[in-house]
């Protein structure tokens, strides 16, 4: 007796024809290797392709494959279905099974509980993203040591800060501080002890300032305070502030007083960039050092 599937195969009849393209039932042709030969196109309907996977198994696309039962793997739609078997190739048939109302049931809850998990996990990866992004961004613009702005940090914001200053006719001061003999610390008492001295120093130049201002390490033992909104007068009090509060720190095992310098800039809003700024706040901390260091001086500036 000739096998069914070889009858179709060889004389190609209209039937096959018609199961291939048009029926609404699964139809799949595979070899003794279980290896997809060749589908129909509701079978493609249901796993969202436009061609047949033809080389792939059929254990890829079913969890379960008996007599008169089979699972897809990615739907939770029973099927009912049958294999019929010939030597070289074999023809799966099936089609979706009518879920009772309990069944209808369990399979929407266990749809909505991986959908909850799905949910959280993808929570979970949001929050690492934003927890690693907040890093990153910590690189990017905070010295490691003191926790300050970088310099690549305070280009940025001090050019927001001139360029709102100008266009809004408002006052913008600097300061630029530098430790008095920090190298002389470094030699006699090792770099660990300068990193403590430039921490303290840090921390008592932000107590002194308010949020509102920008407070970087400019490099080494440098830091400059942005003061928005603020006169040059006003500045040389802020200036005043942090060299006290620096001048009284005890820092073992140095065995004098950690003292700065700090020179003083306020912007000229027609003619000022970041540079010239900087550069003048430079000169006023240089005369601060040529006077005796431990002081305040500032440069010219208009009121």
């Amino acid at each position: 007796m000739i096998n069914l599937v070889d009858y179709f195969l060889q004389h190609n009849i209209d039937i096959f024809n018609y199961l291939i393209k048009d029926s609404e039932i699964i139809l799949i042709l595979f070899n003794n290797k279980k290896q997809i030969v060749n589908c129909n196109n509701y079978f493609l309907k249901y796993i969202g392709e436009n061609s047949c996977p033809s080389g792939k198994s059929i254990y890829d696309f079913f969890d379960v494959i008996g007599s008169g039962e089979l699972k897809f793997k990615t739907s939770y739609i029973p099927l009912n279905g049958q294999i019929i078997e010939s030597e070289n190739n074999s023809i799966l048939i099936a089609h979706p099974s009518h879920l009772t109302e309990n069944e209808l049931i369990l399979a929407m809850t266990k749809m909505t509980n991986e959908l909850a998990d799905l949910t959280r996990e993808l929570n979970k990866k949001n929050l690492e993203l934003e927890s690693a992004n907040k890093t990153i961004t910590k690189l990017m613009y905070k010295d490691p040591l003191t926790g300050l702005f970088n310099r690549r940090r305070l280009d940025e914001l001090l050019n927001k800060e001139i360029t709102k200053s100008q266009r809004h006719n408002l006052s913008l001061s600097i300061l630029m501080i530098d430790i008095d003999f920090f190298k002389k610390i470094n030699d006699s008492y090792g770099h660990d002890i300068g990193d403590v001295v430039l921490v303290e120093v840090s921390n008592k130049i932000c107590a002194s300032c308010r949020e509102e201002d920008i407070i970087s390490r400019f490099g080494g033992e440098e830091f400059i305070v942005a003061l928005p909104n603020t006169d040059c007068y006003s500045a040389m009090e802020c200036a005043q502030r942090i060299k006290e509060s620096i001048e009284v720190l005890n820092i073992s095992p140095i065995p004098y007083k950690v003292t700065v310098s700090i020179g003083v800039s306020n912007l000229n809003n027609i003619t000022d960039s970041q540079q010239s700024l900087i550069k003048r706040a430079d000169i006023a901390l240089y005369k601060a050092k040529k006077l005796g260091r431990n002081r305040v001086e500032n440069s010219l500036y208009k009121k």
